[in-house]
Parts: structure tokens; sequence; C-alpha cells
């Protein structure tokens, strides 16, 4: 689940300004435990010097009827997010729920929901698909400029309906790896992702700018021109005060307001040191359903308030040379060099990545210590490939005093499945028959050659037939993806017998059993130099290459490939519920 940023803009003067007085920000996550019962996590963002955060109220609600019940979390932790340089570290917050100071205390609160216990099953026995889980609590800053303050707000949402129309029957939310930021320079580039990452069922994710709310489905009232889109001042030469001019987010400074829809990333220049604006941020998941359809499974919002202040000399660190989306093939290699920087020759800078896979590395060359070149890297595998993409992040964090200044960016790298085809060969007299199915957008060329290693024949059909005379063809089929690029081998051994049929002797000592089968799956015969892998109707790999006896598979049908050198032999095996 992401978070939400708010922008609040201040002057800084050699003293800090104490000017937050309520809530700032929030987020909620949840993670599903088993069958119905999901825990929800949601994390409260309050100024130190504002009112002390007691019974924030927290609610879980039916959209398509008035079915609502109160809960009552626990609070877990209270976390002080420390932004002082360590020279005003005795101006920062000192304890829990301070009333003094300046920083940002995280409050955390946690509760498990059963929706197949009472009361919550009343919400599936009334036919409920989007339930909403909401906290609320007065009030917002005061000193906003780009809304007319009122009650805090937030929620996310989860569509029971549309999960159980897909394969995997329950969901978890992103993860929002990123702290709100709530400071930053006027007159200097910035740059915000909320580091969500989306590692856990790989669904995929989108964001909107939406408008804060002050209850369910009631929005804050913007002030002036200001809008979602639009939450603050941006530079937009050359006529000052204009808001709407057309994002340039690669322009030097950047111009207008960008947001980036695919990555999360915002890109602005703030121009107006007076402001103190919110903006909202909304994470929804898409999956397919069991028809292909695309269906929305649920979202969440990130809500903050983001003080911009006039930093006088000193500018936010930045972040180089790192795109929005990287395009890899599975099994391949992925190598991305960028750089992050400070103009300020004495801060030095701290960083934080937000990685959506554990295979997935990030190395630092700390060339100097306000200039680091970041090397990323990630040897894929097969099984990487998936349709949606994976989300990664950097979050650079300076040490300028007296509060410490963020700049953040997200990134995607799509892993796309290398193509698979089953093959299938049939002999007649001396002819063999072979074809490829599954075939769909691929083209596929096949070259079949004798032991000598001379090519007899050469195709580029899916179904072909060619006369042969010795016992033994082998055949290596090369197939590409005409959409992605990304290419496949694979090699097939094949031996006339009088019985005229296709088979190979280096496997015939090799036997599955039983089959069908309830699931356990017995292999015998297997030698040293005998591996094989599991693939499903659609050519997906389900299991890797391996040699163990044993191997449990879910209801189905799949075909065990088994290789030896260049010979592969394949065995079609059912699995019963």
């Amino acid at each position: 689940m992401k978070k939400q940023i708010i922008f609040v803009l201040i002057v800084l003067t050699c003293s800090i300004k104490l000017n937050a007085t309520h809530l700032m920000g929030a987020d909620i996550s949840y993670q599903h435990i088993q069958g119905e019962q999901y825990k929800f996590t949601t994390k409260l963002y309050r100024f130190c010097s504002g009112i002390p955060l007691n019974n924030p109220d927290f609610k879980i609600s039916c959209s398509k009827s008035q079915q609502n019940y109160v809960l009552n979390p626990t609070r877990t932790q209270i976390n002080i997010l420390k932004k002082l340089c360590d020279s005003f570290s005795n101006q920062s917050c000192e304890f829990q729920n301070a009333t003094s100071g300046v920083g940002v205390e995280e409050h955390v609160f946690e509760i498990v929901i059963d929706f197949n216990t009472s009361p919550y099953n009343a919400f599936k026995a009334a036919g409920c698909c989007e339930i909403f889980f909401s906290v609320q609590q007065c009030c917002r800053n005061g000193t906003i400029t780009n809304i007319s303050p009122g009650n805090f707000y937030s929620d996310l949402m989860i569509n029971f309906c549309n999960i159980n129309q897909t394969k995997r029957k329950y969901n978890n939310s992103p993860i929002l790896n990123n702290k709100p930021i709530y400071k930053t320079c006027c007159n200097s580039p910035l740059k915000y992702n909320c580091g969500a990452t989306e590692n856990i069922d790989g669904d995929s994710i989108s964001f909107d700018l939406v408008a804060p709310l002050s209850g369910f489905n009631s929005n804050e009232n913007y002030t002036g021109s200001f809008s979602n889109s639009i939450p603050m001042t941006p530079y937009c030469p050359p006529n000052p005060g204009t808001i709407n001019c057309r994002p340039l987010p690669n322009a030097k400074p950047p111009r207008g307001f960008y947001f980036n829809r695919e990555t999360g990333d915002i890109v602005v220049t703030p121009t107006k040191c007076d402001e103190a604006a919110v903006l909202v941020v909304q994470i929804s998941e898409f999956r397919k359903d069991t028809l292909g359809k695309w269906v929305k499974i649920g979202h969440t919002r990130r809500d903050a308030q983001i003080e911009i202040m006039n930093c006088q000399n000193n500018n936010n660190p930045e972040i180089e040379g790192l795109n929005s989306n990287y395009n890899i093939c599975e099994g391949d290699s992925i190598s991305i060099w960028f750089e992050a920087k400070d103009e300020n020759s004495i801060d030095s800078l701290k960083l934080l990545f937000f990685n959506a896979n554990s295979n997935a590395h990030f190395t630092t060359i700390d060339s100097a210590s306000n200039f680091k070149k970041i090397h990323f890297s990630w040897k894929t595998k097969i099984g990487d490939g998936r349709l949606n993409a994976y989300h990664f992040g950097l979050n650079v964090e300076d040490n300028s005093c007296p509060f410490n200044l963020e700049t953040s960016q997200g990134f995607r790298v799509f892993v796309n499945q290398k193509p698979q085809l089953k093959r299938v060969y049939n002999f007649q007299n001396n002819q063999i028959q072979f074809e490829g199915l599954n075939n769909f957008r691929n083209r596929v060329e096949w070259n079949f050659y004798n032991s000598n290693q001379v090519l007899l024949h050469n195709s580029t059909k899916n179904k072909d037939t060619f006369t042969i005379n010795n016992d033994t063809v082998w055949a290596l089929i090369q197939i590409t993806d005409s959409l992605t690029g990304c290419e496949s081998e694979f090699y097939d051994t094949i031996i006339k017998k009088r019985n005229n049929k296709i088979t190979s002797d280096i496997f015939s000592k090799v036997s599955i059993f039983p089959n069908p089968s309830k699931g356990e799956i017995h292999i015998s015969g297997l030698s040293t130099d005998i591996k094989y892998d599991v693939k499903d109707e659609l050519g997906r790999i389900i299991v890797l290459e391996t040699n163990k006896p044993k191997i449990y598979l879910k209801t189905g049908v799949y075909f065990i490939h088994f290789y030896k050198n260049q010979e592969i032999f394949i065995q079609k095996i059912v699995v019963l519920k």
C-alpha cells in the first residue's frame, strides 16, 4: 500500500519555525494471513509540535450499503522520524506523543480481521464487493494553503468479488518503502516517489493523484486554481504565479507539475516558499480474472503534507541517469549505472534502496561524500518472467542543517517470459511429421540434422513433414517472441523404431507413477546426468530443472521434460483433485 505525500511551505531563517500543529499524513496496508483472515496496518504521521494523537476513529464498511463496524486497533509502535542534523538534535522530538520539538512521529496501529467470522461475514452475506477500511481524526493543519483544511480522513478499498474471479483468491497490498518527505527547498528541483513495491502477488499497480478527503467520498475544497493534479505552484516561466503550464520533467530546472502514473514519480520545481500543500497519491491494483480480463482488486492511498522552505544556498540532492522503464528477457542480466549527487560539497549522502526482488542488487561507489555512482544489477532466472513490471526505487538523503533534505525516484523492470513451445512428433513410414503447439505470436524455425550433423530439413512452419532414411535425427528448434524479441532454443533427439514410434533408449528406465496422480508424483530410473523440468499446458515452467525423485503438483495437466545432453523425452501427467 502506498503512502501519500503532503507538501508544506515555510520560510526558514537561522532559527527553526514551528508551524505544524496536526496530522500530516497516513497510509494503510494489509497482509493476507490465511483463508479470509487479513492483518491491517495503519501508519499515521503527526508533527511533534501538534496536538497529541489519541483515539483516532477506525471503521470498516461496505460501499453498497450502510453496513459499517467501528474498530479498535492496537497501537503497536510510536517511531520518531529524525529529520534534523545532529547539531539541532536538542530541538527534535524526545518522547512519544510530544507536544514540542521539530520532527514527525509515526504511530502504527494493527488489527486482524477474519471476514468469515461474525460480524464481518455479514459483508459477504449482503453481497458487498468493495470493502473500505478507514481512519479519521480531527484535524488537518491550519497553515495549509492549497485546500480549506478540515477533518483528516483516509482509507483503502478491497474488492473481494473481483479477487474471487481470479486464480489467486486473496491479496496483499503494495508495500510503501519510503517515508513521507515533509520538507523541501523552493526553487530547487524535487523528485519524489513513494517507494511502492508489489513483490508478493505480482499484480499490476498504477498511480493517480486524487483529492484529499474529509470523510467517505467527501473531497476537501481546493483554494484558488489548485487541484489534485497541480497541488502547488511550480516553475512556469515566463509568467510567475502561473501553475498550469505543460510539464517538462527533464528541463533544467523542471517546469510544471509532472506526475508519472506508471512509476508514481513526482517531479516539480516549487517556487513559492510560503505555501503548505496537501497531495494524495492513490495506488490501484489490477489482476487478470479467469477469463483474461483485467479487473481492479483494490486501492490504497498516501495522504501527506510537505513543507517547502527557503533553503538559502542549499538545494535538494539529485538523481541522474535513471530512466523509468527497462526491459529484459528472463534468464538474462540487466546492468544500470546512475548517479546521486548534491551540489553542496560539504553534504554527505545516505541512500535507501527499494528492492522488488531479493536477487537484484544495488552497489554504491563512494567517489565523494556528495557524489555517488550506483550500479543496479540483476541476473534473472527462468521463472522470473511475468506480465507485470517489478518496481524498484532509490531515496537519497543529505545531512544538511537544520533539516535533512531528500529526493527519490522509482523505476520499473519488465522481465519478459521466454517463449515456450510444446513439440509433437509423429512417424509414418519414412516420414516425420512435426508440429508446434501454443505458438501464438511467436516465430519458430525448425532445423533437423542426422547423426553426422548434416542438415536434413529446415522449416518455418508450425506444422510440416519431411522424409528420412536414418534411424536417428535430432532437431534444433529456435523460437522468438515477435513482440518482446525474447528467444528460446530446444533440442530434441528422435529415434525411429521398428514399431514406427518415436522414443529414446536413454530414458527407457525412467518411470513416473502414479499417473493420474493426486498431487504426489514419484520418478524412478533417474541418473545423475538426467534432469527434468515440469511445464503446464501453456508451456510455462512450473518446476525448474531438477532430478529429485519426488515432486508435488496442483490439479491440472502437465508435461515432464527429461533432458540428457541434447536429448529430450516428454511425458504427460494428469493431477486430479
